[in-house]
């Protein structure tokens, strides 16, 4: 077309189209009526020329453009709406960044902005607030108040001063901003300069108040002390420091005295601990003291040593040692005492002798330079670690060595020995026979005749420890108060001197016997057979246990006073707390040696309170304790007792170790609490019955009698004849049957008043007894009663109860024979009489107890009371079963929240006796083995 102004050319070829890209300046671009320049962009190096139209806000007309680099003259005018310029701050120029090499080819740059890397971009220094900031930027120096350094203001300037144009000097600077500060002025007066370069700045000339320096090579500094700057606990110090200012708690004051400043000790305890509040006093270490005189000048306590090797304090001045400690002795305390080795003049003081509690008293228990030990107690080693030759067990820790069984063993004159020594058997090897003897004789003198207990005849205790292993159905330790008398063939006969026999796998705590007559003799025997796990027992004995018996009061008891301990080891305490007198919860019997609670109380003490819901068991007689010398013959086992007339229990029968079997009768007054022997008659003088244990016996009110069947007499005898003797008359008569057989641990039971039934028994030519007996009071005859359904088929050691309610007697645990074995039984059978019929009960809901037998039991109102016994878990059973019978279930120790037991409960035993007797309580009577009697009642009731 034309070329007009409004001409427009078609550009045919690809090299006349003109690129918006290729113009570098603004004017340039701008020119061209199709391009615009871009004021946005951020990258650095982009073209900022393109077609017109893209970005709103562009420059289209030259007169919009901005000033070249080179043009621009400060440092925010150079890097504003640009890229491509950058400011050197030492030249005070705004440059092209891209001849950044050609205009400054020496580095006469030190440092520039530009609007891409530089945060901030400019670096103003009146921007800057604080000295510290302030000097980072080589441009800038602090003006600061001579007073207070931290009012000033960041201005250009350098090594040479300020260079601001603005402000001549850094007084007119300051005084700007001193006005309008919100802090007001110090009152305390100018600081001094504090170096020769602030004194050499400002001259000889007096300061007036406001001055201000000028400060380019680091900050002034600030008197944060001075000036209330700090942040101290109120309790402490400030101290100012060159660059900061440093907390210090008060004297009596510790902590880091910014956050804490707690109280302690006013002076230093240097060799010492404060004791902290509320005295805050010094506690000098052992061996320190504080001289007085010299505390109010030095501030410090615990400084003196007390010349005592620091093993004592000195309260009456150095040199004076109080009380020697850590093991040493002496008047500065610079030995070691008997029992230690080592210096106790050195660092690492005296040592204990590590003997294991078996160092000899007599010899210093150890080496005192080397710490070999001088063992005692038959033991050996460098710490008596081991037993001595004969000896066996583990001396570590206090632990003991038993003297080995060696056959027979004499120790004479035990009471010059060691107080207490040990011995037992271990690891019985079978020998051919199967039966292992040991024999010890234990004496306090040099010979082995008796003596009568004095001062110069002390008593021997012998104590059987828990951890023995010796199976009651062979093997038995025997201690003897003497010699023991044996039999020809080694058998032990029943010996007035024998105390005790014992056994078991699992006793829980020890056994301590005494005797008197200074000599003590223990025999083992073991039938040990091959398979079987190894027997052996443990004991220890010691001299002189009687000394307890010395104790103070008016009454006594055989030599025990009231309260006074007694026993083996002092054990046992008579009317321990006066039985709660005062608080009149009971009162003590001195007669009886024991306490007497008042209704509502019990235990030993009366201390334990007692409701309709516990069982109380409630001791009415210990031989070991009565004033009556003939009560410590009572002791015996596999006796009967029955209910008597007049509020008595009558006893009959029963194995004593001292005395053997036994036919006497004896008689208890439950009002009295007393026992009597009674006299006995037969209507035939040729005739009477033999003594006995194991047999069964029942009382039948209606004709005042006691009725005996069988039992063990002398020479392994099983007795197959009927007694009964009138409680009225004390004359026996014999009830002759063909049809009664010989047995033993059987049961004889009263059903009615009308007949007597004899179920279960033993001997050894006729085996179990299967039949069930019974025997008319009216006509005096034994039959033979058919009975059907699952009656036990062969029992011996059972109980036997009858409940007339149910007209049902109920038969408990005991040795059955089933299956061709025997073994013990935890089975309830009953047998309902109007027609004879057995049952095998399985409980309606719990678990049936454990197996038991020679245990006892008696029906109390509407529950049957099992007590004693041997079961599967306790050899020698203490524990209480209660069977509920209309209910058909079983109340047992270990049910919780069932019942609660009050006072200490019977010693474990068997073959104990037991009877029902109703006074002004309900209660169940049993009598030990011990010559113990007591009393249950409360017996827990479950509602079914």
């Amino acid at each position: 077309g034309g070329g007009g102004r409004g001409e427009r050319h078609l550009a045919l070829t690809p090299s006349h189209c003109i690129l918006c890209e290729d113009y570098r300046d603004c004017t340039a671009c701008s020119q061209d009526p199709y391009c615009e320049w871009q004021i946005s962009s951020s990258k650095k190096g982009d073209y900022q020329c393109s077609r017109r139209g893209r970005l709103e806000g562009s420059i289209r007309d030259p007169g919009g453009c901005p000033k070249v680099c080179n043009q621009r003259r400060s440092c925010a005018e150079c890097l504003s709406n640009s890229s491509q310029c950058a400011w050197c701050e030492s030249a005070q120029a705004c440059f092209y960044f891209a001849s950044y090499l050609t205009k400054y080819p020496y580095g006469e740059c030190r440092d520039w902005y530009d609007s891409v890397h530089s945060l901030p971009q400019c670096r103003q220094c009146s921007r800057l607030s604080s000295c510290s900031d302030c000097l980072q930027a080589f441009q800038c120096g602090w003006c600061a108040d001579m007073d207070n350094p931290t009012i000033g203001r960041c201005l250009r300037g350098d090594w040479q001063g300020l260079r601001d144009p603005s402000y001549h000097n850094c007084t007119v600077a300051v005084s700007e901003i001193r006005v309008g500060s919100e802090q007001a002025p110090s009152k305390a007066p100018p600081r001094e300069p504090e170096d020769a370069l602030e004194r050499e700045r400002e001259g000889e000339q007096e300061r007036e108040p406001g001055l201000a320096l000028w400060w380019y090579p680091g900050c002034p500094d600030v008197e944060e002390c001075r000036l209330g700057l700090h942040h101290c606990h109120p309790d402490a110090a400030c101290v100012n420091t060159p660059s900061a200012y440093e907390c210090h708690c008060e004297r009596g004051y510790t902590g880091d005295g910014l956050l804490h400043c707690n109280r302690t000790c006013y002076n230093e305890c240097r060799h010492g601990r404060c004791s902290g509040p509320p005295d805050f006093e010094c506690q000098c270490d052992l061996g320190w003291s504080s001289d007085g005189a010299t505390l109010a000048l030095s501030g410090v306590e615990c400084d003196v040593d007390c010349l005592c090797n620091f093993h004592s304090t000195c309260l009456s001045g150095p040199g004076v040692c109080d009380q020697c400690q850590d093991w040493t002795e002496g008047a500065q305390c610079e030995r070691c005492l008997s029992g230690s080795f080592g210096s106790a003049v050195s660092r690492g003081g005296c040592v204990p002798c590590q003997c294991n509690g078996h160092g000899d008293l007599t010899r210093g228990y150890c080496d005192p330079q080397t710490g070999h030990c001088h063992c005692a107690q038959h033991t050996e080693g460098q710490h008596c670690e081991r037993c001595s030759p004969g000896y066996y067990g583990d001396p570590r820790n206090n632990g003991t060595c038993f003297r080995q069984c060696q056959g027979r063993s004499l120790v004479l004159d035990a009471a010059s020995s060691p107080s207490s020594s040990a011995l037992g058997c271990q690891g019985l090897s079978p020998e051919p026979r199967g039966l292992t003897h040991c024999l010890w004789v234990l004496s306090v003198s040099e010979e082995l005749s008796p003596c009568l207990p004095g001062p110069h005849c002390p008593p021997i205790a012998l104590t059987l420890l828990p951890d023995s292993h010796t199976l009651c159905t062979s093997s038995y330790v025997y201690v003897f108060d003497g010699l023991p008398r044996f039999l020809s063939n080694g058998v032990v006969l029943s010996d007035h001197n024998l105390i005790g026999a014992f056994c078991g796998t699992n006793r829980k705590q020890p056994i301590t016997v005494e005797a008197m007559s200074g000599v003590l003799s223990v025999y083992f025997e073991a039938n040990v057979s091959a398979g079987a796990p190894p027997q052996g027992f443990n004991s220890t004995f010691s001299v002189g246990g009687g000394a307890c018996r010395e104790v103070e009061g008016e009454e006594e008891i055989s030599g025990i006073a009231r309260g006074g301990r007694w026993g083996a080891h002092c054990g046992r305490t008579v009317c321990p707390r006066d039985c709660g007198a005062t608080e009149g919860r009971g009162m003590c019997n001195m007669s009886l040696g024991m306490c007497v609670c008042t209704p509502g109380f019990g235990g030993s003490d009366c201390s334990s309170p007692v409701d309709s819901s516990s069982v109380v068991w409630e001791t009415l007689l210990d031989t070991q304790l009565t004033l009556n010398q003939a009560h410590r013959f009572l002791q015996r086992l596999a006796h009967s007792m029955v209910e008597g007339p007049d509020g008595t229990l009558w006893m009959y029968g029963g194995l004593s170790l001292t005395e053997g079997i036994l036919g006497n009768i004896y008689r208890f007054s439950v009002s009295d609490r007393r026992w009597t022997q009674m006299l006995t008659s037969t209507l035939e003088e040729s005739s009477a019955p033999s003594p006995r244990y194991y047999h069964a016996s029942c009382y039948v009110p209606n004709q005042n009698a006691m009725f005996v069947v069988g039992g063990l007499t002398r020479r392994g005898v099983v007795a197959a004849d009927m007694w009964s003797l009138n409680l009225s008359s004390l004359v026996w008569r014999e009830h002759k049957s063909s049809l009664l057989p010989p047995v033993a641990g059987h049961t004889l039971t009263l059903r009615r008043g009308s007949s007597l039934l004899l179920i279960g028994g033993y001997s050894p030519d006729n085996g179990f007894n299967h039949r069930l007996l019974e025997f008319s009071l009216e006509t005096g005859n034994w039959s033979v009663a058919a009975h059907s359904g699952t009656p036990p088929t062969g029992l011996y050691g059972h109980s036997a109860v009858y409940y007339e309610a149910a007209d049902t007697m109920f038969v408990f645990g005991g040795y059955r024979f089933h299956v061709e074995s025997v073994q013990p039984s935890a089975e309830l059978y009953s047998l309902y009489y109007p027609n004879l019929t057995w049952s095998l009960l399985a409980p309606a809901q719990g678990n049936k107890p454990l197996s038991r037998f020679f245990h006892v039991a008696a029906v109390l109102q509407d529950t049957m009371v099992v007590v004693g016994g041997r079961t599967a878990e306790e050899e020698y059973s203490s524990t209480v079963a209660l069977y509920q019978l209309n209910c058909n279930t079983w109340i047992l120790p270990s049910d919780q929240g069932t019942c609660v037991c009050v006072s200490e409960s019977l010693y474990e035993s068997l073959s104990l006796s037991i009877c029902i007797f109703e006074t002004l309580c309900v209660s169940v009577f049993v009598f030990l083995s011990l010559s113990v009697c007591l009393c249950v009642r409360g017996v827990c009731i479950r509602v079914c």
